[in-house]
């Protein structure tokens, strides 16, 4: 009998999900009440095993740079998951090992949280307050409007 072939190779969003799991530090997840927003110091601490050898294909920069430029880290060094999956995937792409595992209707669905997520982030480097960007209900559903005409009924 022909052995299973095994794919080991994760999707890129799934694996940016799980290493953003694992990086909430006990406490601060929306379990204990928090945002599950993630200190750029524990993000440091990952990226610096994860591109060890690796600082050419970002033109040398530090992880320290890296994470300014990719993760943009609020004025107390927190990072949300928004920019967390932004930045990793701009991290990914330029080492050319973003990959996609998905069918074409979780595809889309990605599509469309992308879409979504850059109207906000967008959004949010307009108008901060305190730190912290608030959104109210009727710009929310402004943002999914806007998302499910770009995307279409399946994004």
């Amino acid at each position: 009998l022909p052995r299973p072939t095994h794919h080991w190779a994760m999707d890129s969003t799934r694996a940016i999900i799980r290493l953003w799991r694992l990086c909430v530090p006990n406490g601060l997840g929306p379990q204990v009440g928090g945002d599950g927003a993630i200190p750029v110091d524990v993000l440091k601490d990952v990226l610096e095993r994860e591109l060890e050898g690796n600082l050419g294909d970002f033109g040398g920069n530090s992880v320290d740079e890296i994470l300014c430029s990719y993760m943009q880290p609020d004025s107390d060094g927190i990072v949300g998951f928004l920019q967390f999956w932004r930045g990793m995937e701009d991290i990914l792409q330029a080492r050319r090992v973003m990959r996609s595992e998905l069918n074409s209707a979780q595809q889309q669905a990605i599509d469309g949280f992308r879409f979504l997520r850059t109207c906000v982030l967008d959004m949010a480097s307009r108008q901060v307050s305190q730190g912290r960007s608030a959104f109210s209900v009727r710009e929310l559903r402004y943002f999914i409007e806007r998302t499910m005409s770009h995307t279409g009924p399946e994004g």
